[in-house]
């Protein structure tokens, strides 16, 4: 029996001498997948000096023609508003009062004449005009802060013209050379004589 027990003290003895010598094993870490680079490259840059082949064409061509499909007509036609021409002046006197008409010509249906006079040595520029009025056609002459002479209007700043109304005609006389008080008596003869 002694030597029973001394084998199996030996067989433990074995077992845990066996037990004690035998390491341990680990696993070994697993390492994490690698992952991607997330930052991009900075040092990229794009290249200039890429050029067109210049041998592209163009892949389709139209074949057909549009036409459209209806014509388009106004709905009413604009009719423009007639400019009203000025009515006509009534013809100048070929003499007035010893000045003889030399020159006529109209401007815009105002009838303008030169007139003469040998004995006064002396040229008036008689005027003639519808629908206008004697201060109107003193100022398109140039005339200003005219005064009542007689029968006539005038303005003796500068060259002494007179103007009278009679109806819707209006005589209006211009000169440098006659005072304004014999130049209103020449636009009433003028009114007289038509």
């Amino acid at each position: 029996m002694k030597r029973i027990f001394l084998g199996v003290a030996a067989a433990a003895l074995i077992t845990v001498s066996a037990c004690g010598t035998q390491e341990p094993t680990t696993e070994e870490p697993v390492a994490p997948p690698a992952t991607a680079d997330a930052t991009a490259d900075a040092a990229a840059t794009p290249t200039p000096d890429a050029t067109p082949d210049g041998t592209a064409t163009p892949t389709a061509t139209p074949t057909g023609t549009a036409t459209p499909d209806a014509t388009a007509t106004p709905d009413a036609t604009a009719t423009p508003t007639p400019t009203p021409t000025p009515a006509a002046a009534p013809e100048l006197p070929d003499n007035v009062e010893g000045f003889n008409r030399v020159s006529q010509r109209t401007d815009d249906g105002v009838r303008v004449g030169l007139y003469r006079s040998a004995d006064l040595g002396a040229v008036v520029e008689i005027r003639i005009a519808q629908d206008t009025n004697a201060r109107d056609m003193i100022a398109d002459l140039g005339g200003v802060n005219p005064i009542t002479i007689g029968d006539a209007t005038c303005s003796t700043q500068g060259d002494t013209i007179c103007a009278q109304e009679d109806g819707d005609t209006t005589v209006a006389i211009a000169t440098k050379q006659l005072p304004a008080s014999t130049v209103a008596e020449l636009t009433t003869a003028v009114i007289e004589a038509d």
